[in-house]
């Protein structure tokens, strides 16, 4: 499934509200992959560890968030039994 950037953080949304930080850090991994992709710019060092960094932060509070939706979701059908 190919998707733009735009649609990616569109469809990313809930965790905007959830942890803005963390959205503004993808957003910007996102931005400066399009650079590379597109406009063939070819950032410092500096900035490929930056984009890892936030990459890996990233995952680990999308991890934990998702965890935390099926946890909810797992004790609302507990209460419904």
């Amino acid at each position: 499934m190919e998707r733009t950037s735009d649609e990616i953080l569109s469809s990313l949304s809930p965790l905007k509200k959830k942890s803005k930080d963390i959205f503004v850090s993808l957003q910007q991994i996102l931005r400066l992959a399009d650079f590379v992709k597109f406009a063939k710019y070819n950032p410092p060092v500096s900035e490929h560890e930056q984009a890892l960094a936030d990459a890996e932060d990233f995952v680990r509070e999308a991890t934990q968030w998702k965890n935390q939706q099926d946890e909810a979701l797992k004790q609302e059908n507990e209460i419904k039994k």
